[in-house]
């Protein structure tokens, strides 16, 4: 990790990002990502401050190899409250930061304070999820939450539904998740038949899919519950689950305590999980809760149809007719969905169909990079 030195003599403007992690797998990492590589680097650079310690399966040789940076100051509970704010500010008011841009939900009002005693004119809170306190947490929440309008200049969200979250009444930007299509649309065709052959996905077999975190809002019991129905059917059938997270291990668990192995495929966290939606005949999107649902839009510019919960933003919805939204207190409902969707012809969206809305909903990624531009003022 970096020493905090003052710079000097940096061309561009540099903004900090705050993040949990800069994880390969994380949804917010990865858009972020996403916008980093796009951005010109003569204009702006980012750094990172993260929570967690990069390693081998993250993006921080990426990030250095940009000419960004990554700070890591050791575990919160480690280190404790008084050095890690001590290690934030000396960074900030080492750094000269044109702008500090935060991703940690009710933590940026902490975030953002030091932002303002450092003199940082561009302060950003950006939700793109919505998270689920502990009641200890919740006693602090409407301390964090007036921080967060105290000492901001800018409130982003995801979706509408994010923003409401943390934000309640007060007025915030909404800027979608935007994705590259180009990687959704390009896939090699002898590529999948590779993956295809590694999984053993044979002819006529129903492939669903899941690609997200395990962690409890993802809901993978409900994977394992749908799993169970069909094969009490004689469906012929793979799950395959794209991911990483604390919960992964109780899965894979509960899936040889229920016999299901041969069902399910699990992969980690991957750079490239795209390639998978082209093995996809249906997308699960089960969620409890999501500020936005990326997957669900992604798989939908990959042209694969898409259940999903309620508790995934309507705003995820192309208006390509593949997605549907399914409450998740009904298994039967969900599995009759399944079945019905792989006995039919597939919608077959056109490529240039879906280029065009994802530029008339704001999800191209390009557009993103200009409304950054304007963020930063650069």
């Amino acid at each position: 990790m970096h020493n905090i030195i003052k710079q000097q003599g940096d061309t561009p403007s540099r903004v900090l990002m705050v993040l949990t992690s800069v994880e390969v797998g994380g949804g917010v990492q990865t858009k972020i990502m996403d916008i980093y590589k796009r951005i010109d680097k003569t204009r702006i650079q980012f750094d990172f401050f993260v929570h967690v310690e990069p390693n081998q399966n993250s993006f921080y040789k990426e990030i250095i190899s940009m000419g960004g940076r990554v700070y890591y100051f050791g575990k919160f509970k480690k280190i404790g409250l008084y050095k890690y704010l001590k290690h934030i500010y000396k960074l900030m008011k080492n750094s000269n930061y044109k702008a500090v841009h935060s991703y940690l939900g009710v933590n940026d009002g902490l975030i953002l304070t030091i932002a303002r005693l450092t003199q940082t004119k561009i302060r950003i809170s950006h939700v793109r999820t919505i998270i689920t306190e502990s009641k200890k947490r919740r006693i602090l929440n409407p301390l964090l939450k007036y921080l967060i309008k105290r000492n901001s200049t800018d409130l982003l969200a995801a979706s509408k539904q994010a923003g409401k979250a943390l934000y309640g009444y007060e007025e915030f930007q909404v800027i979608p998740n935007a994705l590259d299509p180009n990687k959704f649309l390009k896939t090699e065709k002898g590529k999948v038949e590779n993956l295809k052959r590694e999984i053993g996905i044979s002819n006529n077999m129903l492939v669903l899919g899941h690609i997200g975190r395990f962690s409890i809002e993802k809901n993978h019991e409900f994977l394992l519950e749908i799993a169970m129905s069909l094969k009490g059917k004689s469906v012929f059938f793979k799950m395959i689950l794209v991911g990483e997270g604390e919960l992964k291990r109780d899965i894979i668990d509960k899936i040889k305590s229920e016999n299901l192995e041969s069902y399910f495929y699990i992969v980690g966290a991957i750079p490239n999980p795209e390639i998978y939606y082209c093995v996809f005949d249906v997308i699960l999107f089960p969620s409890f809760h999501e500020g936005f649902g990326n997957v669900a839009l992604e798989a939908q510019v990959a042209n694969k149809p898409v259940i999903a919960s309620k508790g995934v933003s309507s705003e995820t919805d192309l208006g390509l007719g593949l997605i549907e939204f399914i409450d998740i207190e009904s298994i039967d409902e969900w599995v009759n969905k399944i079945l019905k969707i792989s006995s039919s012809n597939n919608i077959t969206v056109s490529e240039k169909v879906i280029r065009e809305t994802l530029k008339k909903r704001n999800f191209d990624v390009n557009q993103s990079v200009e409304r950054y531009y304007k963020l930063y003022n650069v």
